[in-house]
């Protein structure tokens, strides 16, 4: 289970997650390129997932475009979900 409801966006997740990350770095255990590491890290991730999820987005509105029937919709849902990609 997510800590988060559903309908927040994943720009207040990601902004929430990297304050959070941040306050825990702010100890004065670490060094400051340990936290620098951890930053870059963190900023990857978020990165990474909102670049897949631009593709995403893109691949999904030129499907729409293409086959806009909801009969097409289903189709290609049932064959995300046969493939195993969840």
């Amino acid at each position: 289970m997510s800590k988060y409801g559903s309908g927040i966006g994943m720009k207040k997740v990601i902004s929430a997650e990297v304050e959070h990350v941040r306050d825990i770095l702010s100890q004065d255990t670490l060094s400051d390129k340990d936290r620098e590491d951890v930053m870059d890290i963190i900023k990857e991730f978020a990165y990474q997932w909102c670049s897949s999820n631009a593709a995403a987005c893109a691949i999904e509105s030129a499907y729409r475009k293409l086959c806009p029937s909801d009969e097409d919709m289903h189709a290609l849902c049932s064959e995300i979900m046969s493939n195993g990609v969840r």
